[in-house]
């Protein structure tokens, strides 16, 4: 920052005398040194030879306190939301109205005291304008409250309005099933099932955010299938580990870009933007956020606007009409643009993947999700797991704590006799992965999934170079005491010996002339419809071919009597 008497020299005459009033010097005094040596000579003394606690005024201690923790300086809009603004007047109705001798907020009284400043400073959004402490100043503060932390990052915390109780009403917390559900996908690519199972479950939307995630994190191939290796390692680590991988992989590619699936907004393809600048931009607020309150969405809205309103596009640059709103009149206006790739960002990706909870104004059955399936927001709040992601994904150590103990995937599946396997989120990812290969899968609940042994999908399994001993042993390692013995060695056995007892429904025909059954074995377009011939006069029909089976027999000159 520039020291006290450069920045006193910017200043207007005026200005300079009543800083000068303030301190009880004469600015009329005949001196060969210019004032503004003189007055940042007189304030130095002054802090030197008294105490800051002493002499502040206890309204203003805050401001310096808050100056100091954001290495000396804070952005204009948010200091002076929180300490109040300086009026700007004419020189006439300055000395008119003479405000320094009776300053209203803690701003004004720092200010014609000479002891903050105000002043441009690049920054990697361009330029914006800062309040700050001299060079001087900020040393001396320093070192009166240096047990004051220092903020890391150059940005004061980012000040939103605390949410209202009528903006939370319901509340939809994130959480990291983002890993649950990537565990169901990698199973399914092997195993054949739909994406569209998970649908009703973990979202439409989010489901194919996450497939997409997985390819970019390098566990899908460029055919969206799983690597083997980086599949089997991301299943293996903890929960917390994995989140970060996908957080990483997602702030950082560019591949994926947010703005082109908004579908409210139109984007000119000669709109120059870069995806992971933006979602970096927006955890860099998020992570300016200090508090485990709520936040008004709104607020956000106008906090953002406010400190960093060129975060996306240049509000003065001839290019901005290139992004706009399909659907709004005022289809350039900053929030019905910045402000839904906000709403875009929180309600979706940012909530996908756990790092804010966000709540609506209105209960769940009055305020349904949006056609395009994100959540209705009207306020937010960074999760605890959030606020760890957030810091190391930007590059912040952060202090140890509980979050990784508390997830460790250690509980077994429940297995019972009639073959069917239960797991929840905290059986561990890669058995669950496992389960799901060798086993049909009967339901799918955000809180636990049940699976099914059954012939089928062990001939399925094993038809995919899949091992049923492995299978039995990898179940048997998981640390469930209870494991039904006689299901395990029924397994073996089927293993050893095929299908021993098979339960299916069938129609039954029965006939007068047994050649007529050697006719229906024999023709390509009934044998496979037989399921088993029970004697020379008598064989099972799969329900689905019936009317083959009937058809075939007009053919031979035999109508079928149809009874129940």
């Amino acid at each position: 920052m520039p020291d006290l008497k450069k920045s006193l020299s910017l200043h207007e005459p005026y200005i300079l005398n009543a800083i000068a009033a303030s301190w009880n010097l004469s600015a009329s005094a005949e001196s060969a040194e210019p004032i503004e040596e003189i007055l940042a000579r007189k304030i130095i003394q002054s802090i030197d030879s008294s105490s800051l606690r002493k002499d502040l005024p206890e309204s203003v201690r805050p401001a310096i306190e808050k100056l100091v923790i954001n290495n000396g300086k804070i952005q204009s809009g948010p200091f002076f939301r929180l300490f109040g603004e300086i009026e700007v007047m004419g020189e006439a109705r300055f000395i008119r109205e003479e405000p320094w001798k009776s300053p209203q907020n803690p701003a004004q009284w720092l200010w014609y005291r000479g002891l903050i400043q105000k002043s441009f400073f690049d920054t990697p959004e361009g330029m914006r304008e800062y309040v700050y402490l001299p060079d001087e100043l900020y040393d001396k503060f320093r070192q009166e409250l240096k047990n004051l932390p220092i903020e890391e990052s150059n940005s004061p915390d980012l000040i939103i309005r605390p949410a209202a109780p009528r903006e939370v009403v319901q509340i939809y917390a994130g959480n990291d099933s983002v890993l649950d559900l990537s565990c169901l996908i990698l199973a399914s690519l092997r195993t054949g099932h739909e994406f569209s199972l998970f649908y009703p479950v973990y979202g439409e939307e989010k489901t194919r955010f996450t497939v997409n995630l997985l390819q970019i994190a390098g566990i899908l191939d460029q055919s969206f299938m799983p690597i083997a290796e980086t599949g089997q390692s991301f299943l293996m680590i903890d929960r917390l580990s994995a989140l970060l991988q996908l957080i990483r992989a997602w702030q950082q590619t560019e591949e994926m870009d947010e703005l082109l699936w908004i579908k409210e907004l139109a984007v000119d393809e000669l709109f120059a933007h870069n995806p992971s600048k933006l979602r970096t931009n927006v955890m860099q607020f998020l992570n300016r956020i200090h508090g485990n309150g709520w936040w008004s969405f709104s607020g956000f809205l106008s906090a953002v606007k406010q400190d960093s309103p060129d975060f996306l596009r240049n509000q003065n640059d001839s290019t901005a009409w290139l992004i706009r709103n399909r659907e709004k009149n005022q289809y350039k206006e900053w929030e019905n643009v910045e402000g839904i790739y906000l709403r875009y960002l929180l309600s979706g990706p940012l909530h996908w993947l756990g790092i804010v909870d966000i709540a609506s104004n209105a209960p769940k059955s009055e305020n349904p999700e949006k056609p395009n399936g994100f959540l209705p927001i009207s306020a937010f709040r960074v999760s605890r797991i959030g606020e760890r992601c957030l810091a190391e994904s930007l590059g912040k150590e952060v202090p140890k704590d509980n979050y990784r103990k508390a997830n460790l995937e250690k509980v077994p599946p429940k297995v019972t006799i009639d073959g069917r396997i239960s797991v929840n989120p905290n059986v561990p990812r890669i058995l669950r992965y496992h389960i799901a290969r060798f086993c049909e899968w009967e339901k799918i609940q955000p809180d636990r999934w049940i699976f099914r042994v059954t012939p089928e999908s062990l001939l399925h399994a094993k038809e995919n170079g899949l091992s049923v001993p492995s299978f039995i042993a990898m179940l048997k390692r998981s640390g469930e005491k209870a494991l039904p013995e006689a299901l395990l060695n029924a397994v073996e056995q089927w293993d050893r010996m095929d299908t021993q007892a098979t339960m299916f429904q069938a129609t039954v025909l029965t006939v007068t002339n047994p050649d007529w059954i050697a006719s229906l074995l024999n023709s390509k377009d009934t044998s496979q419809w037989i399921q088993q011939q029970l004697n020379a006069n008598t064989v099972f029909i799969k329900p689905k071919g019936e009317e083959a089976v009937r058809r075939a027999l007009i053919e031979m000159g035999v109508l079928t009597d149809a009874r129940k």
